[in-house]
């Protein structure tokens, strides 16, 4: 997978979009030739920061061609084309990088920031795609990811509010601003998502213990620890929860229920609450993602 930042380095200029962080894309984009006579005819470079965000000297610039396959224009003066690539930087940070609304900064597309410093997306409130950021720590300002967000080590995010597609941070323990999940939310560690209203997707979330808004999970629901959902209506897999006492308005389970000790009292709505239990055998990543 291509890291940002991702240039095509010509002889002749330095490519980049802010749509992709694909160096294949970008060629695609501005028609450029990537093969001649058998050997690479551009150089593909990746640029990250190991500071701020504009501490520009503080960038990494990286080739990213096998160097069996850089062309001879390169090699004969591989620091100077480098340097033509950080000059880019800053153009790229702030075609990327745009002021959101309510302060902090907007990222345009998608961002693989795996060798990113935790510092450089400090001020990050919005993402339009995805955001795989796997030694993001903390995401202080961060309220919406349109895409997917991957962030394995992710313990805080006060302000996240939404996400399009699956969130996977098996490491935070709570969501307390988090409304809507399009797809799965895998959240091993997660304890209270107070108004988290819809997971598209799986939820699996073995700790967690309050979902008073949970309206509807789309596929399989793994909340172990779960005592009560009083607004829950549907779940569209299996919903395996051990310890769940209360569910009023649950109407439709799609697979396998596991719920001893849901009841007619307890869950009135709920038909096939006379039909379990039955022995589940949750996937690993389930059970802890």
């Amino acid at each position: 997978m291509c890291q940002s930042a991702s240039f095509v380095l010509t002889e002749a200029g330095v490519y980049w979009s802010v749509e992709t962080d694909s160096h294949e894309s970008i060629g695609e984009k501005f028609d450029l030739p990537l093969w001649l006579a058998g050997r690479s005819a551009v150089v593909f470079v990746e640029a990250h920061p190991t500071a701020g965000l504009e501490d520009w000297p503080a960038w990494e610039v990286v080739i990213d061609t096998p160097e069996d396959e850089l062309p001879a224009w390169f090699d004969d003066d591989r620091q100077s084309h480098l340097n033509r690539v950080a000059r880019e930087i800053p153009r790229w940070v702030r075609a990327k990088f745009l002021p959101a609304e309510g302060g902090g900064l907007r990222v345009v597309g998608n961002m693989n920031v795996s060798k990113w410093s935790e510092g450089s997306l400090r001020n990050v409130s919005e993402v339009d795609g995805y955001l795989f950021a796997p030694r993001l720590t903390e995401a202080p300002l961060l309220k919406k990811v349109g895409g997917k967000l991957t962030a394995q080590l992710l313990t805080k995010a006060p302000l996240l509010q939404e996400v399009g597609g699956s969130l996977s941070a098996p490491h935070l323990t709570k969501a307390p601003l988090l409304q809507e999940v399009g797809e799965s939310l895998l959240a091993g560690r997660l304890v209270e998502a107070p108004v988290l209203e819809q997971v598209g997707g799986r939820l699996s979330a073995s700790k967690l213990t309050e979902a008073p808004m949970l309206l509807e999970v789309g596929e399989n629901m793994w909340v172990e620890s779960l005592i009560e959902a009083p607004m829950l209506q549907k779940v569209g897999g299996e919903l395996y929860a051990h310890h769940l006492t209360r569910a009023p308005m649950l109407q439709e389970v799609g697979d396998d229920l596991y719920a001893p000790h849901l009841t007619k009292a307890n869950a009135p709505m709920l038909r096939e609450v006379d039909e379990q239990p039955w022995s589940p055998e949750p996937d690993d990543d389930e059970q802890e993602p």
